[in-house]
């Protein structure tokens, strides 16, 4: 059985000093076989510090075009047959304006990204996305 660790934002060091050592410990006693980040990771070491648990799958959030701006902005995965979708969600540069202006309008609209990511993965059966910093199901 694969299990999967989800992460996102972590915002190393503008929002936090590091990876929570509570997520860590999680990660390492549920025996992670892999682990997704998606984006907004800021620095290198957080990819390497996750690294020592199990490997990661990570893409570029838009905190991330300085110093992890190598990574892509999307990924395609599979894990025992079951399509998997990584992205960060914030779009292209015209979208992420648009929605900033839109959030000053109406407030975050979930499904304004919710709508954007399945399109990006269509035969997903799970898409995983942060930027918004809520867990949607």
């Amino acid at each position: 059985m694969v299990k999967l660790g989800i992460i996102a934002d972590t915002h190393v060091p503008d929002r936090a000093r590091g990876v929570p050592e509570a997520l860590c410990s999680t990660f390492r006693e549920a025996g992670v076989s892999a682990i997704l980040h998606a984006g907004d990771i800021c620095i290198p070491s957080i990819l390497q510090e996750l690294e020592k648990i199990a490997p990661v799958y990570a893409v570029r959030g838009n905190r991330d075009i300085y110093y992890l701006r190598n990574l892509p902005i999307q990924l395609s995965l599979e894990f025992e047959g079951v399509p998997i979708g990584l992205v960060h969600g914030h779009g292209k540069l015209a979208s992420y304006m648009l929605d900033k202006v839109d959030h000053l309008r109406h407030g975050v609209r979930v499904e304004r990204y919710q709508n954007r990511v399945l399109q990006a993965f269509p035969d997903a059966k799970l898409v995983v996305f942060g930027h918004l910093h809520r867990r949607i199901h």
